[in-house]
């Protein structure tokens, strides 16, 4: 514990006089007392950008994730939606087609009949 004094009284450039060790405490100065005091607010404020950031860095990654996901989905709807309405058009040509080639049967055949 003396040495972590220490090296506190170095950093906040301290005399020994503002500090004294007992038995099972430190005793400090008023004075610097509340200079470690303004020392650790200031410290847990950093820890607490530092958290925030890379609390909004996971959440903006997931939520990319989400959304690539998402996206790649309504990508493969949309492709399979055109699919289907192909499907449909080419079909519906060819169900016309049939139905077109009978009818002109039948009316070339009204038509022969007609004529005779």
């Amino acid at each position: 514990i003396g040495h972590l004094v220490k090296v506190l009284s170095k950093r906040l450039s301290l005399t020994d006089a503002e500090w004294q060790i007992g038995h099972t405490k430190i005793f400090l100065k008023r004075d610097l007392a509340s200079k470690l005091e303004t020392l650790a607010h200031l410290r847990v404020r950093a820890a607490a950008r530092v958290l925030g950031k890379v609390g909004r860095k996971i959440a903006r990654e997931r939520a990319s994730r989400l959304l690539t996901a998402w996206v790649r989905l309504r990508l493969i709807l949309i492709r399979k939606h055109r699919e289907i309405a192909a499907t449909n058009k080419i079909s519906s040509v060819h169900r016309m087609f049939v139905v077109r080639k009978s009818y002109k049967i039948t009316l070339q055949s009204a038509i022969r009949i007609q004529s005779d």
